[in-house]
């Protein structure tokens, strides 16, 4: 039997204080939802430990740390030369190939268990305790794991430093991101399921699970304005979490590439097992070292500004959470990681690729030019053999430093870690409407992982009929005319604001959606769908396709959660949602019980609460779950049943949140 459920506080708190600060005409309502699910379950969720650490794993952290320590570099005669951290792809092509051999090395070095790199794993998500994410202690935890992570590789490939992905490049395309040269064999391999090509080809996780990913099918890419709202701020305190606005949080903006790539990645305690992780965090570490250098230039002393939050897990001086203590020096507080030391004696950044004339050079053969942008941004994978044009490029918001007394953009993305400081510069950023062209952006198959509780098997889950019902989004128009008198008019036929009898019933407004959303000229549209344990670890990802012609249309999907047992003495419950490829969300609905024959929804949450009492209302496989809304009992054609359907989701597209509790204010 599946009943509504309510929101847990600490979500229903979260959704209602984003809200509060936001404005749902500009912010998409995908960003508020992904980072308060994140926060709440890297908070309160099930965490199930799937692999323990040993006594051998804290030793090699130790050593690690002891090795890296201030102390310890002052006692070595030559220390190790700076790493200069390169976007990936201005690597030549041997340092390219040089960091995925030592990424291979460390995967298959199994002097600590199981090997050296998915010992990073363990320490990230076994180790890393609460303290690691939401809130401060975020950047410079993560900072020292990536200095821990490249020293360890440049122990097996000496010379090789850890690459940073700058996403921004790939949000700028022409064409989907999901077609970026990063999702090559060149580089990080297929982003469609298993990942079966590139230097990561066939990869096994330590949960003996493949090495999978599902790109673009929730979340989105940091932008160029995301980041220049970032540069935007002076204080730490104003970037961090809790923030009282999505668009303000680096966390939280990093929180949606994961969702973005999907996989293991979908998960914050798994997604170091793919190696992109690494990079991502590297970028993110790179926009904190520009923000860094700004506060010097404002008189702002960046290792002495570590935000008190009044969280007793991020206090300053509470020491690292999975750090252990380094032999004869104690233990890191979460404030140390604030500390230029790391800087200053182990890496400094290369500048994120620029352009302008009259070279319109980005330095790579894997990058090229938008001339009408003066950006760079990256190639496709079939840019080898078809060359885009990138004077009609995509991104509807051109974004740019304006120069003050020096090059303001030179200064910021330097060389980090160098002497310039933006001190006498003056940041700004305006936005520019530029046509935007319609492509094919239907994506590929979602591919589960079926994983609950560190446990891969379909057997394991129930599936539920979700119903969808959609209205035309305000900003599309269809290239099919009405002739009248045997003329063509400049009228879309499919719009309902040209009948009567649809005009006073549907009226969509104009929700935020992200800068990058794309449709298809065909009218097909994505619907994604998604489940999330609330009572267990797992998740569930699928779509439905709609129809962006129609002015109103229904189409039916499916959704997976954990299969209640009939020994369980509690529900099984899970957030359920449903965002279009803009990241605007769908208000879900509930049945009424006793509603009889002729349905009645009311609405809820988005929680479900499952028990094995019949009746299911769900299926225990996906077949039963599909063949359970269709009546077969004619031999001529089978008939839809979907009074049975418990959840259904209304796009349509109003000025409201898609939490009731939200907009009562």
């Amino acid at each position: 039997m599946i009943d509504p459920g309510d929101l847990p506080d600490g979500l229903k708190k979260c959704f209602e204080m984003k809200t509060n600060n936001s404005n749902v005409k500009e912010v998409p309502s995908e960003d508020i939802c992904i980072t308060c699910i994140t926060d709440y379950l890297w908070k309160q969720g099930k965490h199930v430990h799937c692999f323990n650490k040993t006594e051998h794993d804290v030793k090699w952290v130790a050593e690690l740390l002891a090795e890296l320590h201030p102390a310890s570099m002052r006692t070595k005669r030559s220390a190790p030369r700076r790493c200069r951290r390169k976007e990936y792809r201005m690597l030549t092509d041997d340092e390219r190939e040089d960091y995925h051999r030592a990424v291979n090395l460390m995967k298959k070095d199994k002097s600590i268990w199981p090997n050296r790199y998915d010992g990073f794993v363990i320490f990230h998500s076994g180790m890393s305790g609460k303290s690691a994410h939401r809130g401060p202690n975020f950047y410079g935890w993560h900072r020292i794991l990536l200095i821990m992570y490249e020293y360890s590789l440049r122990k097996l490939v000496p010379g090789v430093c850890l690459p940073y992905w700058d996403s921004t490049l790939d949000s700028a395309m022409s064409t989907m991101p999901e077609n970026s040269i990063i999702w090559s064999k060149h580089f990080m391999g297929n982003g469609d399921g298993q990942v079966q090509t590139g230097p990561f080809r066939r990869w096994m996780n330590i949960d003996g699970s493949p090495l999978m990913r599902n790109i673009g099918s929730t979340g989105q890419l940091l932008t160029k304005r995301t980041v220049l709202n970032i540069l935007s701020k002076r204080y730490n305190h104003q970037i961090c979490e809790p923030s009282q606005n999505v668009m303000h949080s680096l966390e939280g903006l990093h929180d949606q590439v994961h969702m973005w790539i999907g996989g293991k990645m979908f998960d914050i305690a798994t997604s170091p097992m793919d190696p992109i992780f690494f990079m991502h965090h590297a970028f993110v570490d790179c926009l904190w070292e520009i923000f860094r250098k700004q506060q010097i230039g404002y008189k702002i002393d960046p290792s002495k500004d570590y935000p008190n939050t009044g969280d007793l897990l991020q206090h300053p001086d509470r020491p690292m959470d999975s750090l252990p203590p380094i032999p004869g020096f104690g233990r890191l507080r979460n404030k140390d990681g604030y500390l230029s030391y790391w800087t200053d004696k182990f890496y400094f950044y290369d500048p994120p690729p620029t352009c302008s004339f009259p070279t319109l050079d980005c330095g790579s053969k894997w990058l090229e030019c938008d001339t009408r942008r003066k950006i760079c941004v990256s190639k496709s994978n079939q840019a080898m053999s078809f060359q885009y044009p990138t004077f009609n490029s995509f991104n509807p918001w051109n974004f740019y430093l304006k120069r003050g007394k020096r090059d303001t953009y030179k200064v910021l993305l330097g060389k980090l870690g160098e002497t310039e400081s933006p001190d006498q510069s003056q940041m700004s950023y305006e936005k520019v409407k530029l046509n935007v062209p319609k492509e094919v952006a239907l994506g590929s198959p979602i591919q589960n992982a079926f994983d609950i509780d560190c446990v891969q098997d379909i057997r394991a889950w129930a599936f539920m009929a979700i119903k969808v019902i959609h209205l035309r989004p305000q900003e599309v128009k269809m290239s099919a005319h009405i002739i009248e008198n045997g003329k063509i008019q400049d009228t879309d036929m499919y719009n309902e604001s040209n009948y009567r009898s649809l005009k006073t019933h549907i009226r969509p407004g104009s929700p935020a959606m992200y800068d990058t959303c794309m449709e298809d000229n065909s009218g097909a549209f994505r619907i994604n769908l998604v489940s999330r344990g609330l009572s267990y670890n797992g998740w569930y990802e699928d779509y439905v396709m709609v129809d962006n012609r129609l002015p109103i249309s229904s189409h039916v999907g499916y959704i997976a959660f954990k299969k209640p047992g009939p020994n369980d003495t509690e529900p099984v419950t899970s957030f359920i949602s449903a965002t279009d490829t803009c990241g605007r969300m769908c208000k879900p609905k509930c049945l009424k019980k006793g509603s009889g024959s002729k349905p009645t929804y009311v609405p809820c949450d988005g929680v479900i609460k499952a028990t094995a009492q019949s009746p299911l209302m769900y299926g225990e496989t996906y077949g039963d779950a599909a063949g359970d809304i269709w009546d077969f009992s004619d031999p001529m054609v089978p008939v839809s049943k979907e009074s049975g359907i418990f959840m259904i989701f209304y796009c349509d597209y109003s000025d409201t949140w898609p939490w009731e509790s939200c907009n009562k204010k």
